[in-house]
């Protein structure tokens, strides 16, 4: 697979927000999802580009992916350099200082914007399933995050643990870590529809990552059935 997710959902066609129910005080929590930083080279097979779509917030892969948050460096065999290629840095770090001034809705659409250029470029350049990518695409959903857009955030999440499962594997500590983060940031969609449909992949996701008895999956599962049976489907 190469370039831009299969399928893509214009955010214009999200359904507007309705409660989708408080999550109960017994349930795990998932990781908080920082935000996320951009890593260096680990190597990856580059595949032939397409274009993506500024409008446009990527289908979730399961299980084939790499969401990159907070990646150690050297863990399993992965040998990172330090960041981003040196040409880039100022431009990502423009989209990243963004980040510190999240009330700046003009600011975070502008760094939205180079955000969706920069991928182009890596994707051209290292094909999709390159860490630079990944953690490229993972700035793109803690921007959409930002601007309140959960959904497509959400969205950006499965797609780059999907990208982490194909890279380095479930079991490895990034895409354990990743996947927590998605769930994370499906808990703050507020459309229950929208919240029902992400939740279904979601919870593909979690069997193949973490495992039908792992807690997130169990609590995932349990507030998808009490969604369904209050209509939220």
């Amino acid at each position: 697979m190469a370039g831009q997710p299969e399928q893509l959902v214009e955010a214009a066609h999200v359904p507007q927000a309705r409660e989708a129910g408080p999550v109960k005080a017994e349930e795990p929590q998932p990781t908080a999802a920082p935000a996320p930083q951009i890593r260096g080279e680990a190597g990856g097979k580059p595949e032939t580009p397409r274009r993506s779509n500024a409008d446009e917030q990527p289908e979730a892969r399961t299980p084939a992916a790499v969401d990159a948050n907070q990646v150690a460096a050297h863990t399993h065999g992965i040998a990172e350099q330090d960041g981003p290629p040196a040409e880039y840095r100022d431009r990502i770090k423009a989209i990243t200082d963004a980040f510190g001034t999240p009330d700046d809705a003009a600011r975070l659409a502008t760094a939205a914007v180079e955000a969706e250029r920069i991928d182009q470029e890596f994707v051209a350049r290292y094909g999709q399933q390159h860490p630079n990518t990944i953690s490229l695409r993972e700035l793109r959903g803690w921007l959409a995050y930002l601007q309140g857009q959960m959904g497509v955030a959400a969205r950006w999440y499965l797609h780059t643990t999907g990208l982490q499962v194909q890279v380095w594997g479930n079991g490895h500590q990034v895409t354990q870590g990743s996947v927590q983060r998605t769930v994370h940031i499906w808990l703050s969609i507020p459309d229950a529809q929208e919240s029902f449909s992400i939740g279904q992949e979601l919870l593909t996701m979690l069997a193949a990552v973490t495992g039908e008895s792992s807690d997130l999956f169990r609590m995932v599962r349990s507030r998808l059935e009490s969604m369904g049976a209050q209509g939220g489907a």
